[in-house]
């Protein structure tokens, strides 16, 4: 069983909303086992519906911003990946490439802004805002249980009240 650390921004209101913010040192970085049921239903679903995000993506209606998606990256020190949120996105055959949201936790010399590239398969999330919402977020929403009660709050109050939104296919 190899170890997924999942780069759920805690304190996500500024890295993932605004998703050029560096993460803050007191941020705290969930860890669980790739085969974490709640965890593989939510990349699943996101995984499903990634074709939801890049029409929107290539496309976006008024109103619709911050754009980007988690990725799994092979991590350095570790046997398995760290999935962190990348902006700045911009769609390329069979995946993608944008910028790191956030410093990473073990990704050798990649830091917060550097450029990675990527693969459909290794989207494990994905996120848009639209009226001060933000939908997605499939693993943030399977994660939340693990916060605490004031970061419970600002998730609920910023994450749109299911991730698919209504009538958008």
């Amino acid at each position: 069983m190899r170890p997924a650390l999942l780069a759920v921004c805690v304190g996500f209101m500024m890295a993932l909303a605004g998703c050029a913010e560096a993460r803050p040192e007191n941020e705290e970085m969930v860890f669980v086992t790739e085969d974490d049921p709640a965890v593989v239903a939510a990349m699943t679903q996101a995984r499903e519906t990634l074709p939801i995000f890049w029409r929107l993506h290539e496309a976006p209606p008024p109103g619709y911003s911050e754009f980007a998606v988690k990725v799994g990256l092979p991590t350095v020190s570790r046997d398995g990946e760290e999935h962190i949120w990348i902006f700045d996105v911009v769609r390329e055959p069979d995946g993608g490439r944008g910028r790191l949201a956030n410093p990473p936790d073990d990704l050798g010399d990649l830091q917060h802004g550097s450029l990675v590239t990527f693969k459909d398969e290794q989207v494990s999330d994905w996120q848009y805002e639209k009226g001060g919402k933000l939908y997605g977020h499939f693993t943030t929403r399977a994660l939340m249980d693990q916060w605490n009660e004031v970061q419970r709050a600002e998730g609920r109050e910023r994450l749109s009240p299911e991730p698919l939104e209504a009538g958008v296919q």
